[in-house]
């Protein structure tokens, strides 16, 4: 499974989506949103976040193998129907 999760600082939902993914021994990419001049492959524009989830409002944005499922309840859910 390739995740990836799109994450901005001082988040709670961020922190509690990586925190699921951790429990389930699950490994993802994190893409944090660019603030103050941060450059780099990991750092993602607030411009690329919408290109990339055009719907996007909140924060966690999270695809899963390449789909976007949307953020930490989506995340979820999406993991309990796995283990059902």
């Amino acid at each position: 499974m390739n995740i990836e999760i799109y994450t901005k600082s001082n988040c709670p939902h961020c922190t509690q989506a990586k925190a699921l993914l951790d429990a389930h021994s699950l490994t993802y990419t994190t893409f944090s949103l660019a603030e103050h001049g941060e450059t780099g492959e990991q750092y993602i524009t607030r411009e690329e976040l919408l290109n990339r989830f055009p719907g996007a409002r909140t924060m966690p944005q999270i695809k899963i193998d390449g789909v976007a499922i949307g953020g930490f309840t989506e995340l979820k859910t999406h993991l309990q129907k796995q283990t059902s």
